[in-house]
């Protein structure tokens, strides 16, 4: 049976999806009907995912240095959440780590699979070495490169929130022995950290609080591996009487480094980047603004930052048209000077995008209310981000529920999309894939947080945000999310593998 037809009859057996509405049209990047994708497209993806998806999160709380102990049965309920999962791949290992409250405080927590997912660790790890009744910590982020790991997340055990960092070195089999933390001694409140490395470079950036109620952009970087540090820096501008207005995005790729935030240094919030073509040594004074139009005038808001050499693809949505807009913005001289254009063709709430890039073919990924709630857009250059052709790509009558999160990915000429869409009341999660470099794609999607306990089509519970990530591997696709149908969130991981 042919790829198309495989997800064709799952899904009509299903009795769960529809034929999309075409449209679309006006200013911006063409939003094409979706093509005909006939018998000739080469069935490299099978979209197979676990019948039932793998519960990550499975323990309760433990002393400060030892894992989580196992729940009796892995489907026993817990007392509390777990939320903020982020995901990493590198050969035939995958990394999740997130942030759980069991014990009334968050902490952070982290799972592993060698075997391409399809065995976890029976005993989720606990990173942070916060003793017990001091504070949380949260929001983790997540890199790995050969056989390191790397976390870091926001913790206020000191009474301030600061930034703390942990590696392993063995491919998560053990952990340094203790959490350091990257933002003291600055004064102020440090919080969402972002992670980025490339072999033994480790960079985490995130947004810090200052006394005088500014907020900044600070840095650190690491050349060896996460067990040293170099001295802070600020990517921002100093002075200012205001400061970013949102955390950083971080782009690592060998001796280039690219961050990205929105700043308010001229009103209202524009996106600034800065790059660093020396592996992080050393930075531009203050960045250089991405957007084109009159600074400080329209609030912007960050989606991704994408860098590749010299190369760096920046994406936001704004409201300079009155509805937000969904703009890319693209340097081909390391962040010292941008193009933008407008991909949403206007008119409609475009918003979230997303960048994934191979070759010379650039996919942005955003949701767009042109029709009524939002649905799933995917624009793709073949040009390096120069012109763009946008497709409508979510498999549901457009406009009728609305599609929030999208998250892209790309493997040659395969590109997977996932997202939530609250189809029957809900919020599931879905999943489509191109396998044209996005010039045809299926005329159905695939659920993929569906098992005995959560049938098709509708659920028990009002799930919460599922908040999807996406990692690829050679062959294989992974995804990772939050899930509440068990009463409290907990975390949910699915595979496909060929």
């Amino acid at each position: 049976m042919g790829m198309l037809n495989i997800i064709r009859a799952a899904a009509l057996a299903a009795a769960l999806f529809l034929p999309a509405c075409g449209g679309g049209g006006g200013r911006g990047a063409p939003i094409d009907p979706p093509e005909d994708p006939g018998d000739p497209l080469v069935e490299t993806f099978s979209p197979e995912f676990l019948p039932e998806p793998t519960k990550l999160d499975v323990g309760q709380q433990a002393p400060v240095d030892a894992p989580v102990a196992v729940l009796a049965q892995a489907s026993a309920p817990r007392e509390g959440d777990s939320v903020g999962a982020r995901i990493c791949r590198a050969g035939e290992d995958i990394y999740v780590a997130w942030a759980d409250d069991y014990a009334l405080e968050w902490q952070i927590l982290f799972n592993h699979s060698t075997d391409r997912g399809a065995t976890w660790q029976e005993v989720p790890y606990r990173l942070d070495r916060k003793p017990f009744g001091r504070g949380d910590a949260q929001r983790p982020t997540l890199a790995c490169a050969g056989n390191s790991v790397y976390v870091a997340w926001e913790d206020n055990r000191s009474g301030t929130p600061e930034i703390r960092f942990t590696r392993s070195a063995d491919r998560g089999a053990s952990w340094s022995g203790d959490d350091v933390s990257l933002s003291q001694p600055l004064p102020g409140a440090a919080s969402r950290p972002v992670l980025g490395a490339f072999g033994d470079r480790v960079c985490v950036a995130w947004l810090q609080g200052e006394l005088d109620g500014v907020a900044t952009i600070r840095l650190r970087l690491s050349l060896d591996g996460g067990r040293s540090w170099l001295a802070t820096q600020r990517l921002d501008a100093p002075p200012h009487a205001v400061g970013a207005a949102g955390p950083p995005l971080l782009s690592v790729a060998s001796d280039q480094i690219a961050a990205a935030w929105a700043d308010r240094r001229h009103g209202a919030a524009d996106i600034f980047a800065n790059v660093s073509v020396d592996g992080g040594l050393t930075w531009r004074a203050g960045g250089v603004r991405v957007e084109r139009d009159a600074p400080g005038v329209h609030e912007s808001v960050l989606g991704q930052v994408h860098g590749t050499g010299t190369e760096i693809f920046c994406a936001w949505h704004d409201n300079r048209a009155g509805e937000n807009d969904t703009y890319f913005a693209r340097s081909l001289n390391a962040g010292a000077a941008w193009l933008e254009q407008r991909l949403s063709a206007g008119g409609a709430l475009a918003t979230s995008p997303r960048i994934a890039r191979s070759g010379d073919r650039v996919y942005t990924v955003w949701t767009e209310a042109r029709r009524g709630a939002s649905d799933i857009v995917v624009a793709r250059s073949a040009n390096r981000g120069a012109t763009f052709v946008a497709v409508p790509v979510s498999r549901f009558p457009a406009g009728a529920a609305p599609a929030l999160g999208p998250r892209i990915a790309v493997r040659g000429d395969e590109v997977f999309v996932v997202w939530e869409q609250a189809r029957f009341g809900p919020l599931d999660l879905y999943f489509t894939f191109s396998d044209t470099g996005s010039v045809a794609w299926p005329d159905l999607d695939l659920r993929l947080d569906n098992d005995r306990a959560n049938p098709i089509p509708f659920d028990d519970v009002p799930t919460q945000r599922l908040r999807p990530r996406l990692a690829l591997g050679a062959t294989d696709v992974y995804v990772v999310w939050t899930d509440d149908r068990a009463g409290m969130r907990d975390i949910y991981f699915t595979r496909n593998v060929r």
